[in-house]
Formats: structure tokens, C-alpha cells, sequence
């Protein structure tokens, strides 16, 4: 049994895991950071797009540590990027499967639409796309389009980021964040997230939660540390932990204005 199993009791494992393979969207939507990002993360102080990819032997070496320490939970390979712009996307896609881990993927749609062979060949080896209906201007034409989405995957489970349901969820820093009515009760709430994600931005550094994109705490570096000695540090736990409590977040520059509620435990 690895120091991480024994660790469970304390803090638990991660349910579910993101893994970023690159730092491109082929997309520039006004809820997500990414528009206006000017930190050299996603775009330039300038506003052009930074061009950077996670090096394969990254990928693979993290995917055997998360599967060596017990993880079989599902994974997914973007954060604030389009996953199949990559062309690795289907060997990483087939190892991560071989490995008996699930993949749960985010998506603008805009690539599998247009290719066909692509989309036979990740049918049934990525066990879910939640494909983002972003440009649909009537009901009809949203119905018929996840017509088309579930037609097209006989073995793939198809889910849906649907316009008419409303904005698809409103990011810290994006555009529309600052026009959303927002539930001040919220910032009182315990916060969940933490303890849930393992979340792995392209460049090896390791966010706190999916609105921490810039990785503004520091947790660690997945190229130079072990994803168990950053997962299990005392600094995540602590951190994790005190999240849990009620009035919490404002110890937190990240956090004292997030609105986002993930759920009580």
C-alpha cells in the first residue's frame, strides 16, 4: 500500500481529474477568462494567444502515477482550452482507456463536427463528450442539433452545455462575471471543490479548483513533485479543510468573491 492509500483516513483522494494538454481554444466566449486574460497564461499582454502544450511524457507519466496510487475515476484533458485541437488527442484518449480510467470530455463541438473519422474512433473510448451548444438562436434548432450530436456516437454518451438553459456557467474573470446577478449568501458558504478535483493546468502547475486557473496558491508543480506529495502536502490540506468551514472563503484572495456553490457535502 503506497503513503497515499494510508492517507485516505486524513484527506481523501481526488473523485475526479483534470488533465490540460495544451493552452488553445479555436473559440473566444465572453464567459470565459480566457477573453480577457493578459497574463501570458492563456494570452499575451498583447492578446495574443499563447502556443504551449504539455510534452507527452508528462501526460503519460501523470496518468501511471494517478493509476499507480488507486485512481479510477474519470478524467478529462481541458480546462480553459478545446482538448481536440491536439493531435495526441485519440493515442492519449486510448492509453488513458486502456488504463481503465473513464474520460468525461469538454467540448466546443467545432473539431468532432467536421471530422468523421475522428468521431468513429473516439466512439466508446471516450465514455462521455458534454458538447457545448453555443450557437443555436431557436429551440428547434437546438433539438435538432442534439439530434445530429446523439446520431453520431453509437457507443459514447452524449450530454449537452445548453444556451437554453442560460449562459453556460459564468467564470471568475470573464466578461459577463461582472454582469451577473450574484447571491452575496454564497461567499458564507463552505466550499467542496478542493477536496474533489485534481486539476493539472498544461504547464505541470496544480490549480486549487477549476477558478483557479492562474494557480494562484502555489500547490505544486506536477513535472518536478509527485502528484502524492502535492495532493497530500499539509498546505493543500490545510487549505482544503479550512474551505469546508462557513465563512471561510474570505481568508482566501481567490475565494472571498467567488460565487460559485458546489454543493454540500
Amino acid at each position: 500500500m503506497s503513503a497515499g492509500a494510508d492517507r485516505h483516513g486524513v484527506f481523501p483522494m481526488w473523485k475526479h481529474m483534470g488533465l490540460e494538454l495544451h493552452s488553445l481554444c479555436n473559440r473566444d466566449c465572453e464567459w470565459c477568462p480566457r477573453q480577457l486574460d493578459r497574463s501570458g497564461i492563456r494570452k499575451s499582454v498583447q492578446g495574443v494567444p499563447v502556443v504551449q502544450r504539455m510534452p507527452t511524457e508528462n501526460v503519460y507519466s501523470i496518468l501511471e502515477q494517478v493509476y499507480e496510487l488507486g485512481f479510477r475515476g474519470p478524467v478529462h484533458f481541458h480546462s480553459l482550452s478545446e482538448p481536440l485541437l491536439d493531435e495526441r488527442y485519440l493515442s492519449i484518449a486510448i492509453h488513458t482507456h486502456a488504463l481503465g480510467l473513464p474520460i468525461e470530455e469538454n467540448t466546443n463541438g467545432d473539431i468532432l463536427r467536421r471530422d468523421a473519422a475522428l468521431r468513429m474512433q473516439l466512439d466508446g473510448i471516450v465514455d462521455v463528450f458534454n458538447v457545448g451548444l453555443y450557437d443555436c438562436t431557436s429551440a428547434a434548432e437546438e433539438i435538432a442539433l442534439m439530434r445530429w450530436w446523439r446520431s453520431a456516437f453509437s457507443r459514447s454518451r452524449v450530454t449537452f452545455s445548453r444556451m437554453a438553459l442560460g449562459t453556460p456557467r459564468t467564470r471568475q474573470n470573464s466578461l459577463l462575471y461582472s454582469r451577473r446577478v450574484k447571491d452575496q449568501r454564497i461567499l458564507d458558504y463552505p466550499c467542496f471543490s478542493p477536496q474533489y478535483q485534481l486539476l493539472i493546468r498544461y504547464d505541470g502547475e496544480v490549480a486549487l479548483c477549476c477558478e483557479d486557473d492562474i494557480c494562484e496558491l502555489s500547490l505544486g508543480n506536477a513535472f518536478r513533485e509527485p502528484i502524492e506529495e502535492i495532493w497530500w502536502s499539509q498546505k493543500r490540506i490545510d487549505i482544503a479543510l479550512k474551505l469546508r468551514q462557513l465563512g471561510n472563503r474570505k481568508e482566501f484572495p481567490l475565494c472571498k468573491n467567488c460565487h460559485v456553490f458546489f454543493g454540500w457535502d
